[in-house]
């Protein structure tokens, strides 16, 4: 018997489309296959997963974004603060003290006294930033390292001190004033400068620093165990200009200000 062509047509359709089917269920896994995120690149591109996890997938080889350009990862790292101050003008004081807010810095602020051949700086922003450097001085320069990098150099006369510091990642330039001894000063000039204090709080050792500046300006920070090579650093409580003592969890912290004219704090 001849068979219509029509239906072998409609036989071969049929069997081609079992036949493609067949081929896709085979090839298709019923369940997604897990992410190994250990094994992902850090730099491959995100997308959100349907519980809400962050699902990587690895970027091209040859993708910009595989291996991150040189200004990127520059720019994640202070560069070197410049070895030479900027000048300033007029004689080289003896003894002398310097304060103000920094450049840039969201409140930090930086201060500087100089005794003889000594100094005392510090710089802090009342959160995160809390830094002390001690040394001496050469002609009109103070050129001080501390721990874990930090930096600062600058150059002082009798009118102010110029300079640049960076501690705790944070980098700032400065212009910093003297601070004048007032005829008739007011209670903030006459307690405005450098002050510390270190007190066990707790069963902890910790050590305080402000800087008050003429205006009545003040910020302050405290390291946790001081002496160690990375201290904690946390905001410090506020001082009591009128008395130089301070209150922190229960605990009365007295404060010695650190003064380049009369030797205190040296």
């Amino acid at each position: 018997m001849k068979i219509p062509t029509s239906v072998i047509t409609l036989l071969g359709g049929t069997a081609l489309g079992v036949a493609v089917l067949i081929a896709s269920i085979v090839q298709t896994p019923s369940g997604a296959a897990p992410v190994n995120y250990a094994a992902t690149s850090p730099a491959s591109a995100g997308t959100s997963g349907t519980n809400g996890t962050s699902v990587t997938s690895p970027a091209p080889a040859s993708s910009a974004a595989a291996v991150p350009s040189s200004s990127s990862a520059a720019s994640s790292t202070p560069s070197a603060i410049p070895t030479t101050p900027p000048p300033v003008p007029g004689p080289v004081p003896s003894n002398a003290n310097y304060a103000a807010q920094v450049n840039g810095g969201g409140g930090a602020a930086v201060a500087v006294s100089v005794h003889g051949k000594k100094a005392v700086a510090y710089v802090c922003d009342g959160h995160h930033v809390g830094h002390w450097f001690n040394g001496t001085v050469k002609s009109g320069k103070v050129d001080l390292a501390g721990k874990n990098g930090a930096h600062i150099t600058l150059n002082y006369r009798s009118a102010k001190a110029a300079g640049y510091v960076k501690a705790a990642g944070h980098q700032y330039t400065f212009s910093a004033p003297t601070l004048h001894t007032f005829s008739a000063p007011t209670v903030k000039e006459r307690r405005a400068g450098l002050y510390e204090a270190t007190a066990m709080v707790h069963g902890k050792k910790m050590k305080f620093g402000w800087i008050v500046l003429s205006n009545g300006y003040q910020v302050g920070a405290a390291e946790v165990d001081p002496d160690s090579a990375d201290p904690q650093v946390t905001p410090a409580p506020p001082l009591d200009v009128a008395t130089g003592t301070a209150q922190d969890d229960g605990v009365t912290l007295t404060a010695i200000l650190i003064s380049g004219t009369t030797g205190s704090g040296f």
